[in-house]
């Protein structure tokens, strides 16, 4: 029932010369027409954004913290708000625990003197499929609308037990709810900023990694520094079959089982499916990127090695995997959110491929680094990247531009993660390699390829 009476209370505060304030405080519910409480206000002389304090108090001296507050709250917000007017809303069912009652009680505002590290950073960037929009998300925008986008996270331990982040202070910032919202794997690409710029971290395996590959015929492993210029946005989720559907026109995969067909990653190639569908994805004129790049006004494209590694990798320098934990067969499932399997014993029929978004993210917030599909990256593969780029005189590891002109559909590049059909646990780490051209139509054990790709976005 809507009966809910409450006071209206004004609050009027001095202005402070030199520090910022919160004035003309205005309470009302519009009553009865709606039950919630609005709270317009407005901010003064701050330089810098701020988050704003809030108690109430009761006519019976009962006070309610910002936090439970915040916990009744219906929209609007007051994390990261600059100079001007602003408003949020709450429930008073909820604050005060009853819905039929009158409660006379007092706003409170006032600014904080600490806010949230990097609360009006940049970190996720919404393409909507349809409407060809972008929307760039800061941290305060996930505080200010929680019933918009769902829970996050800044301690990266809770996404799971015995979970550790190696990112600074501040860096970790996980939006946990973007998994359980379809939309997000359908109808609009989410891509997380990886603040990269002017950070440096070291490609190629640890020292002590048993696991690395440092020598043989195929692609081996180097260790060597790699600095960055600028940030970039890469995919939460690997590229799914019903984005590239509705950017490209067509279903890319070889799999074209209808069951939660939106939500499912997609694999190019395999014989019945045609030969260069994962070729075409990359850098055909009527491929995924190309097509999404123009709808949007911004270069979409594969990541380099580089850029997927440091993503992947989320500030760790070790030996073992960036969660923390070592991966194996028994916890598999913990990490990735399906079983460990060979062949098609496992992950077949309308589980394959698998829905994006299973198990846990990385210390980026990027799912299925290590266990989805094998990610197709923009670098021609070379046996030996340090060596490749010592020879052409080459400070940065990204592919080089002049083979860019080369037919991809008859050139090997290099495949980041870990193959989900033909699991591989050397494979699955940071560092692994593997070599395949686009449009091969078999992987090497003679099963239907299960290359797909995880799409970036450079930054403005």
């Amino acid at each position: 029932m809507k009966n809910m009476i409450c006071a209206v209370v004004m609050i009027l505060s001095s202005v402070a010369v030199a520090e910022p304030s919160v004035n003309r405080v205005l309470v009302r519910q519009q009553w009865p027409w709606e039950r919630t409480v609005r709270v317009d206000y407005e901010v003064q002389g701050a330089d810098l954004p701020v988050d704003v304090d809030i108690s109430v108090e009761t006519a019976s001296g009962t006070v309610y913290s910002r936090d439970q507050v915040l916990a009744a709250r219906t929209d609007g917000g007051v994390f990261g708000v600059e100079n001007g007017l602003h408003s949020f809303s709450f429930d008073p069912a909820v604050l005060f625990g009853q819905s039929q009652a009158k409660v006379e009680f007092t706003v409170r505002m006032e600014p904080l003197n600490v806010s949230e590290p990097n609360i009006n950073r940049i970190e996720y960037r919404i393409f909507d499929l349809e409407t060809g929009t972008v929307t760039d998300l800061r941290r305060s925008d996930f505080y200010n609308a929680p019933s918009l986008y769902g829970p996050v996270t800044t301690n990266y331990a809770s996404v799971g037990p015995e979970f550790a982040s190696s990112l600074d202070d501040g860096e970790t910032f996980i939006w946990t709810g973007v998994k359980t919202n379809t939309v997000f794997k359908n109808t609009k690409l989410v891509m997380k900023r990886i603040h990269a710029a002017g950070k440096t971290f070291y490609m190629g395996p640890h020292p002590s990694d048993t696991k690395a590959v440092t020598s043989g015929t195929g692609l081996v492993e180097t260790r060597f520094q790699v600095r960055f210029d600028k940030d970039f946005y890469i995919g939460v989720f690997e590229l799914t079959k019903g984005q590239h559907e509705l950017v490209a026109g067509y279903d890319p995969s070889y799999f074209t089982n209808s069951l939660n067909h939106a939500v499912r990653a997609f694999e190019a190639s395999g014989a019945a499916a045609g030969s260069d569908r994962l070729a075409r994805t990359m850098s055909g004129e009527n491929g995924f990127c190309k097509m999404a790049s123009a709808m949007f006004g911004k270069t979409i494209r594969f990541p380099y090695e580089a850029e997927w590694e440091f993503a992947a990798k989320a500030g760790y320098d070790g030996p073992g995997y960036p969660n923390g934990k070592d991966v194996n067969t028994s916890n598999f499932a913990e990490l990735e959110g399906y079983s460990v399997g060979t062949g098609s014993t496992d992950r077949n029929s309308d589980s394959f491929p698998f829905v994006v978004g299973q198990g846990r993210p990385n210390p980026n917030g990027l799912y299925n680094m290590f266990g989805g599909q094998l990610e197709c990256t923009a670098d021609l593969a070379q046996s030996n990247l340090l060596s490749y780029y010592e020879n052409k005189g080459l400070t940065q590891p990204f592919v080089d531009p002049h083979t860019l002109s080369q037919n991809v559909g008859s050139t090997a590049y290099a495949f980041k993660g870990c193959d989900f059909n033909q699991l591989n646990l050397t494979f699955s780490r940071p560092s692994g390699r593997y070599a395949y051209s686009p449009s091969l139509q078999v992987n090497a054990t003679g099963c239907p390829g299960v290359y797909g790709c995880r799409v970036l976005c450079e930054a403005d």
